[in-house]
């Protein structure tokens, strides 16, 4: 896999860089892609946040080096007048707009032609050593690979994050060479031929480069920190803010609390006053207010106002799930609707099938949405008041009407006109029992 489609915290590297590009509002972005830069380019599409003016992705057949980079894309690039150009490298996920705006504005007050963010660290390696003039201004950036001892026990270092004037720097990048340890064309490199470059001091993450999946943990754990941080000042409670785990697009409401083992990703939004959890995971889905959702998995699904849902429940996609449902232990729904006040509680298999309301699923009953031969799978239909007896074998397709009931253990072959009673093996139909029922019962 490409390095920047690494995801952390529901985006890629390469996504949380645009994010951070996005508040500059840019004239224009191009990225210069590489390897798999086919999926890398779909990425862009899907993440670019709206309105960010991404180019095409320039391909850079050789990965001769960051020098050789920009190289590639100013040959792609007509030049705008008076063009200032923001440098930087996708892995760096850790950046935010206000370090990117920090080198864009540190850059316009000085007049540089050329401005670099700097890093002061304890442990140094594996970035470039910046080197100082006599007059304050950059001599140079020495990369590891080529560092003596004098320039090893430098601690400021170098991440790839410049603010360049095009005019005045793009004619030195022809100069550049491939004369070091590592055989690149730097970017760095033209620090060396150009005069008065600037450097502003960022904070320590601003240098935090991933290139293994140590550091990609690392980084992820401090997307992490950060969400959590954020909704924890927004009014979310969590139990241990540790092990909830939130990507970065996830909308919690007000007076949520969440237990440890949550995992909230995708695209998911959660209503107020929910309680999620222990050991729950909700992904791309809709949680409105003031429900409960335990030991459970939702993917894919809409669900209402003060359902309950678990422990052991699983919907699957596709799953439209009204106010005051319950869905109890040990349920699995699939593209299924469930109206108001319905209940499935407890060992149900629900799918493809719409549920009206203030119906209630017995125990150990399947809709048989499939006959083996098909491609498509069949539908059952269930009336609003609808009483379904536990052990209950729906074969779709197949309606039952409103208010009516099925005896334990049936299999239903045929629709079930409202009022009537299924049961048997195949069912038989009663019509009006229910009416009758409800006679005997006063």
């Amino acid at each position: 896999m490409a390095k920047v489609l690494h995801p952390l915290c529901g985006r890629t590297m390469l996504g949380w860089a645009l994010h951070a590009l996005a508040p500059l509002e840019p004239d224009r972005v191009a990225v210069v892609v590489g390897h798999q830069g086919d999926d890398v380019a779909k990425a862009i599409m899907n993440e670019a946040p709206a309105g960010l003016p991404v180019l095409k992705p320039i391909v850079q057949e050789k990965q001769l080096g960051t020098g050789h980079a920009l190289m590639t894309a100013l040959a792609e690039l007509p030049a705008l007048p008076d063009e200032d150009l923001l440098v930087m490298a996708a892995d760096h996920p850790l950046l935010e707009s206000e370090m990117l705006m920090t080198v864009l504005f540190s850059h316009r007050d000085s007049g540089a032609p050329w401005t670099m963010a700097t890093v002061q660290l304890d442990d140094p390696s594996g970035y470039g050593r910046v080197v100082y003039a006599d007059d304050g201004s950059v001599d140079c950036v020495v990369e590891e690979a080529d560092c003596g001892p004098e320039e090893s026990a430098i601690t400021e270092v170098s991440p790839l994050i410049y603010c360049i004037k095009r005019a005045e720097v793009e004619p030195v990048l022809s100069d550049l060479d491939d004369d070091n340890a590592q055989g690149e064309i730097y970017l760095n490199g033209a620090i060396d031929l150009i005069e008065g470059v600037s450097a502003v001091r960022l904070d320590v993450e601003a240098a935090k480069q991933v290139n293994d999946r140590v550091q990609l943990a690392e980084c992820e754990g401090i997307l992490r920190q950060r969400t959590n941080d954020r909704l924890l000042r927004e009014g979310v409670t969590m139990i241990d803010p540790a092990r909830v785990y939130i990507d970065v697009d996830v909308s919690v409401g007000t007076d949520c609390l969440l237990y440890p083992g949550v995992h909230l990703e995708g695209v998911t939004t959660v209503g107020d006053g929910c309680t999620i959890g222990p050991d729950t995971r909700v992904i791309d889905s809709q949680i409105g207010d003031w429900c409960v959702i335990r030991f459970a998995q939702v993917v894919g699904s809409e669900v209402g106002s003060g359902v309950s849902i678990g422990p052991y429940a699983y919907l699957r996609s596709g799953c439209v799930i009204g106010d005051g449902v319950h869905l109890g232990a040990h349920v699995e729904l699939k593209n299924a609707i469930v109206g108001r006040d319905s209940k499935v509680p407890h060992l149900s298999y629900i799918g493809d099938a719409e549920l009206g309301d203030d119906v209630n699923i017995g125990a150990g009953t399947i809709t048989c949405n499939w006959d083996g031969i098909s491609p498509e799978k069949h539908r059952t239909v269930i009336g609003d008041g609808a009483r379904i007896s536990s052990g209950t074998m729906l074969r779709a397709p197949v309606t039952i009407g409103e208010g009516a009931f099925t005896g334990a253990g049936s299999v239903v072959t045929r629709d079930v006109p409202p009022g009537a009673l299924a049961k048997g093996v195949p069912a038989q139909i009663e019509e009006g029992w229910a009416d009758k029922k409800k006679g005997e019962d006063g």
